[in-house]
């Protein structure tokens, strides 16, 4: 009878401890809903002020900074560079100041194709250090939120 309570016991203990080493993997808010940018895009948080990267329909990208309430705000002096799709022949991209003086615009266009891994580097100044952002650039449409997936809110 001691045997299996203290088996039991210490079965106890391994789960406890594995459900605790579960949620420290996935992290905080591993399934919290995340916040689009003020078009509809992803919202990257990684960097002071925070951006939006918002494919558009042209295929150029668009990098919209906003405040601390989500208000988009101009651009001051940020030099952003954009590598992605096909990983053997990388597109490089550098940004300009958009005709309106609002946002960062790419001065190509990121190639066609679906979940092409984007690299995003944002620098405060030229002589700044780089912040890089990682993501898949997935153009279908989220099925709970109805934006891409590349900014899905959903949390899924």
């Amino acid at each position: 009878m001691k045997t299996n309570t203290k088996k039991i016991h210490s079965l106890a203990i391994a789960t406890v401890l594995l459900w605790l080493s579960s949620t420290a993997i996935a992290g905080p808010g591993h399934h919290d809903k995340k916040e689009a940018g003020p078009n509809g895009g992803r919202l990257v948080t990684n960097f002071e002020p925070h951006y939006e990267f918002l494919l558009l329909e042209d295929r150029s990208a668009q990098l919209t900074f906003v405040d601390e309430s989500g208000q988009p705000v101009a651009p001051s002096g940020q030099v952003a560079k954009l590598i992605g799709g096909n990983r053997q022949n990388p597109t490089q991209l550098s940004f300009r100041l958009s005709d309106d003086k609002q946002a960062l615009i790419s001065e190509g266009r990121i190639p066609e194709g679906d979940r092409l891994p984007i690299i995003l580097q944002m620098k405060a100044s030229a002589e700044a250090s780089a912040t890089t952002e990682r993501f898949n650039l997935n153009t279908a449409n989220c099925s709970g939120c109805s934006l891409s997936e590349y900014a899905c809110t959903c949390g899924h």
